[in-house]
């Protein structure tokens, strides 16, 4: 395949600067980095200087130690104490490992907690809800007698289901509420000191990890004195890191990538609900570049280039679902260089790193990044497969980190022309692995020859089924190759000139809310596309529907105008020239999308059009 960014990708960037508003502010002076004020953990509330300033100083400890910020690895021997609790005991690493580790399991301790003479008991009980352990309840029991006979009862009442529904409903019965609730943690800590007990656990129910900027210390027992006795700054709030997010193209398009548009939710894309907003990464990314959080890859160190390779055709991959994001992937690109270049002046001064370290250390901030943001599909996404899969064949797709989409685009086709590349990736995923590398290329730029070639290659290999009755998934992988292809397309007259052939049908949807090709190209202003499209007949009259009938909602999101159609998005975005060619092809003037608004009411948004012409245009739109 040869390597032609040509007119297309220049164009693209020139539409993702215009993306990103007015000029790009000007960068800070290079002696002070990202110019991000330093932060250490301190007190924000303290009603005990007793216990606060020793708990403080833990969280302090931990801020400058490798690993999670996250109260399950707190040391809370330094705090003056009678008797500790943790439940579990110890926590095992990993991150399935953590957020299981309370997972439908129950948990017990005996002390004498009043000085009385007597054991009470601390029964902890996980509460069941959903997949991952959302949190806990604590009971305490006066007397181990009055606990034995609680369990006494589990069997008689609920024979061999273990529960901890049915162990939080008994406990209940014979305590009386539980003295505590624990949000979604994964360990619960305790002490005990002059006869009050007090957590470090959160009892929020908020996210824990990355997401959370206080902790505190809470007195949960006697329940008559239950309070928050300190509260503890962790992480510096989300204003800290204006001037790197304001200052940073890069981690604009990362935040793109991760949100999609406001009215399109994650119809944009392919991420899924399980990403994690890069804000969340940038108090370790500027603070504890030695504790980054576990990484996504599914290898080891000594394979991290081969994971490097998968991170850089993760936001590829993305890119490809459309025109609009691969014009957030261009942007992540271009400004990569940069970021990686300034974070490594950041650790050199905020850290005193030698050049190789602090090179080291921005390379692990862009892998933290992107990384969080393709959470959801891991390592597994679409083109990433062949990354990262084991292979039956001795050449697995690489490339030099900072390779240009076509040179990544030229092996990931080498790849895939391999007889044995997708053996171990799961079936209904060759289809889509194929559909994006073919948008992808529409995209980068490559000659129309290598996609009817690209085209051919993938269908002339994949047949309808013999048996006629299981036509579905290669009716469905057909129609996905379509829709992935339609969208590329629609910025690409030439290549639009050849799909009748190749047998794409130029009117069909190419997403979630019945986006069109002919709907692109109005919106980003394509007369060319459009007149290939109109001469082929497609209906300019189409309209988007995110909501299909007898469908309550959609997961990737609603069009907050739906019903929209190719001229409305022309009225909005397009020039003269454009919007009168769909108005003498026939464009209804007068269809309306869901709020009643017509094409008239989308030119008023348009900021392309001189006064004349706006008056044309509003007297060809105009609706009696």
């Amino acid at each position: 395949m040869k390597t032609q960014k040509g007119a297309l990708i220049a164009g693209l960037l020139a539409l993702t600067a215009c993306a990103h508003g007015a000029a790009e502010p000007e960068p800070p002076p290079r002696e002070t980095g990202w110019n991000v004020a330093p932060f250490r953990p301190h007190l924000i509330r303290n009603e005990t200087p007793d216990l606060c300033e020793p708990v403080t100083a833990a969280w302090t400890n931990l801020f400058d130690a490798a690993g999670r910020l996250d109260s399950a690895d707190l040391d809370l021997s330094g705090v003056p104490h009678e008797a500790t609790f943790a439940f579990p005991e110890t926590v095992r690493s990993g991150r399935a490992a953590r957020s299981q580790s309370l997972y439908y399991k129950t948990f017990e301790a005996r002390h004498d907690i009043d000085g009385d003479g007597d054991e009470e008991v601390l029964f902890l009980v996980s509460n069941d809800a959903g997949w991952r352990y959302l949190g806990g309840s604590l009971y305490l029991f006066d007397t181990v007698a009055e606990f034995d006979a609680m369990r006494v009862q589990y069997p008689e009442r609920y024979g061999e289901i273990s529960s901890t529904y049915h162990w939080n409903e008994l406990a209940a019965e014979v305590t009386g509420e539980p003295v505590a609730t624990f949000g979604r943690v994964h360990r619960v800590q305790l002490f005990l000191q002059e006869g009050a007990l007090y957590t470090v656990s959160d009892g929020r129910g908020v996210s824990r990890g990355q997401d959370s900027k206080r902790e505190t210390l809470r007195r949960v027992w006697p329940a008559e004195e239950a309070e928050t006795v300190c509260e503890i700054q962790i992480r510096p709030e989300p204003e800290q890191f204006e001037p790197f997010i304001s200052a940073s193209p890069f981690y604009q398009a990362l935040k793109a990538m991760y949100a999609g548009p406001e009215q399109g939710g994650m119809c944009y894309g392919t991420l899924g609900w399980t990403g994690v907003p890069p804000e969340a990464i940038l108090p370790d990314l500027f603070y504890r570049p030695q504790a980054w959080p576990e990484p996504n890859g599914r290898f080891g160190p000594e394979d991290e280039p081969q994971d490097d390779v998968a991170r850089q055709l993760r936001p590829l991959s993305w890119g490809a679902t459309d025109p609009f994001s691969w014009q957030v992937y261009l942007s992540l690109r271009q400004d990569q260089p940069d970021f990686l270049r300034r974070m490594e002046e950041y650790y050199t001064e905020r850290f005193a790193m030698p050049p190789e370290e602090a090179k080291t250390a921005a390379l692990q901030a862009w892998r933290a990044l992107v990384d969080r943001i393709f959470y959801a599909r891991n390592n597994d996404m679409l083109l990433a497969f062949l990354a990262t899969q084991p292979m039956n064949w001795d050449n697995p797709v690489d490339f030099p980190f900072g390779a240009s989409p076509n040179e990544m685009l030229d092996a990931v086709e080498a790849a895939l022309k391999q007889p044995e590349a997708l053996n171990n990736i799961t079936p209904w995923w060759h289809g889509a692995i194929w559909a994006r590398q073919i948008s992808a290329a529409i995209l980068a730029g490559e000659p129309v020859e290598d996609i009817r070639d690209l085209y051919r290659a993938y269908v002339g290999t994949y047949l309808p089924p013999a048996d006629p009755s299981k036509p579905k998934r290669y009716e469905r992988d057909i129609a996905r190759l379509h829709a992935n292809v339609l969208a590329a397309a629609s910025v690409r007259p030439d290549v639009l000139g050849i799909l009748p052939e190749l047998g794409v049908p130029l009117d069909r949807s190419t997403n979630r809310f019945g986006k069109t090709a002919l709907m692109y190209a109005a919106q980003l202003d394509m007369p060319d596309s459009v007149r290939v499209l109109l001469d082929a007949g497609v209906d300019m009259n189409q309209r988007t529907q995110s909501v299909p009938e007898g469908e309550r909602y959609r997961t990737c999101g609603k069009l907050q105008r739906d019903h929209r159609t190719a001229l409305m998005y022309a009225a909005e975005n397009a020039s003269e020239e454009l919007i009168l060619l769909l108005l003498d092809a026939g464009a209804d003037p007068a269809a309306q999308d869901t709020e009643g608004n017509t094409a008239s009411w989308y030119l008023a948004r348009n900021t392309k059009l001189g006064d004349d012409a706006r008056t044309r245009l509003e007297t060809r739109l105009a609706v009696e």
